[in-house]
């Protein structure tokens, strides 16, 4: 009997792990200055599905260069680098090479000349674009198609 209950205290124990779920992806970053494209990294994606879903961008070759998001769903906010970022518009960005994702816009609401904004932001995709009024805009592919990039880039 003294094993019968160790055997079920074990089985309850195993059975009270993370609840978290984790997907990796792979990802192509392409780096503008403007209009000219400036570099591409390679990137591994990891979503980690808990109560916020993170994101975590991991450069292959450089870890210093790494980013990571997490997105309420329930207040539909992204967060990034200690900022809060807000759906701009309802209307969804379609890019039929993309498949079935369905981008937003989410604008950070800081007055700061210095931002990063427009994040374009598809929950089961994750980032697809980051704009930055200061510095280089990023772009994010699951392939490396500069014929996407280059057509999202001047809606940065």
């Amino acid at each position: 009997m003294k094993y019968l209950y160790i055997i079920f205290a074990l089985l309850i124990l195993s059975s009270c792990g993370d609840s978290s779920e984790l997907v990796t992806q792979d990802r192509i970053l392409h780096v503008y200055v403007s209009d000219s494209l400036q570099g591409r990294y390679k990137y591994k994606l990891k979503i980690v599905k808990d109560s916020l879903l993170k994101y975590n961008y991991e450069n292959i070759t450089d870890s210093s260069k790494n980013m990571t998001f997490s997105y309420d769903a329930k207040n539909e906010l992204l967060l990034f680098a200690g900022d809060k970022y807000e759906i701009l518009r309802k209307d969804k960005l379609h890019i039929p090479q993309l498949k079935n994702y369905f981008f937003s816009f989410y604008n950070n609401s800081s007055s700061a000349m210095d931002i990063t904004d427009p994040i374009i932001f598809d929950k089961d995709y994750g980032v697809l674009a980051i704009g930055n009024s200061m510095a280089p805009n990023f772009i994010y592919l699951e392939d490396d198609d500069e014929k996407i990039s280059s057509m999202l880039n001047p809606k940065l």
